[in-house]
């Protein structure tokens, strides 16, 4: 059992197809009832077949679905061939553009009065290349915090500035996130 392309590059919203095979080995013949799943089950992500039975050799198409509510990132449709008793499976990994967040330096000490500055840099993924909207969360009382741009594909100057009443602490969490159709992803500040 084998599947061609074993890859296929998606977009949100495309669709795509491919042919699954079945080759005979020591004079098999038999009958092979094929199944598809998608691995994971990303929002918006159907796959199907153009035939559910195979007898001896032939060819099926496999058929993937994706719609603006699917995420970026990489999975896998699995094709599962089974005969009396045997059973063999084929998978085709689907790539949609994605993004990864870095912040550079990922700790700021911050004194009243005070600010400080980090980098936050859009990482690309499988062609990723459009615009990432920053928000952040967890930032203390009396402190301001503003990204330059806010808007961005490559990267973002963050920074964050306390006036003379700021509360001390031992330290915060911050979240900064970035969102970009369907897709978010995050990093600690």
């Amino acid at each position: 059992l084998s599947a061609s392309p074993t890859t296929v590059n998606l977009t949100p919203g495309e669709s795509a197809s491919g042919t699954v095979n079945v080759a005979p080995v020591n004079g098999f013949s038999g009958a092979v009832n094929l199944t598809v799943a998608v691995i994971g089950a990303p929002a918006g992500v159907t796959a199907a077949l153009g035939t559910a039975t195979l007898t001896g050799s032939g060819q099926t198409t496999l058929s993937v679905t994706t719609t603006a509510a699917t995420p970026g990132g990489s999975f896998a449709v699995a094709v599962t061939g089974s005969s009396a008793g045997l059973s063999h499976t084929a998978y085709v990994q689907v790539a949609l553009p994605d993004f990864g967040l870095t912040a550079t330096p990922s700790s700021l000490y911050l004194n009243q009065r005070g600010d400080a500055s980090t980098v936050i840099a859009v990482g690309s993924i499988n062609g990723f290349n459009s615009p990432v909207a920053l928000s952040i969360t967890g930032v203390p009382s009396q402190v301001g915090a503003r990204f330059s741009p806010a808007i961005t594909t490559t990267d973002s100057t963050l920074k964050l500035a306390a006036n003379t009443i700021t509360p001390t602490t031992s330290g915060v969490s911050l979240g900064v996130s970035g969102t970009s159709g369907g897709t978010t992803r995050s990093v600690s500040a």
